[in-house]
């Protein structure tokens, strides 16, 4: 039988080791827990992306008609926050992960915006996650319709916002304006 030395050097190296081996282990879990918080915080400058108030699905309902609901509850968007967050999808576009160089018809206005969509829900829950707010997704959604004069459906992001129901152009960044029988032609309202 392997039996330690029960010396008292002995003994106080071993209290030393487990002492540093602790101490150690508290350190590394700190730094992880700093790395885990400093990713779920804002960039510098960056406005709050969601106002605070909650919609229900029956809400959001109740502003885009006959929308496709993922969640249960939608936080309302702080439009400032979609015209910092839109330089930034370019960049990750262009010089980022996908690496799109030009625009053509194969990068159209439907792949726009579900991927500022999709973004802008993943950065809700990077932002949320230690927040008290009762919403699972930020209440931005995908709206497709005609435009006026046109034979060819185009893409947008609906954004429930402090001003009402806005739309928003994830090709330029511009808030735009639809008339009502563009509304009314919507053919897709999806919200996460």
């Amino acid at each position: 039988m392997n039996r330690r030395c029960q010396c008292q050097d002995c003994i106080r190296e071993r209290s030393l080791t487990l002492r540093w081996f602790g101490r150690a282990v508290v350190v590394i879990a700190f730094v992880l827990w700093l790395v885990f918080i400093a990713s779920c915080a804002k960039q510098s400058g960056e406005p709050d992306q969601f106002t605070g108030k909650t919609f229900t699905g029956a809400q959001v309902r109740a502003d885009v008609p006959g929308a496709t609901l993922g969640s249960l509850a939608y936080a309302e968007v702080n439009p400032a926050w979609l015209e910092w967050y839109y330089p930034k999808f370019r960049d990750d576009l262009s010089a980022g992960a996908y690496g799109i160089t030009k625009w053509d018809g194969s990068f159209k206005c439907t792949a726009f915006t579900t991927l500022f969509v999709a973004e802008a829900q993943m950065t809700f829950f990077k932002q949320s996650f230690h927040s008290t707010v009762g919403a699972q997704s930020v209440a931005l959604g995908e709206f497709w319709y005609m435009p006026a004069g046109s034979t060819v459906g185009h893409a947008l992001v609906v954004a429930l916002t402090p001003q009402g129901r806005r739309f928003f152009e994830p090709q330029t960044g511009k808030w735009v304006t639809l008339t009502q029988a563009e509304v009314n032609s919507a053919f897709l309202r999806k919200f996460n």
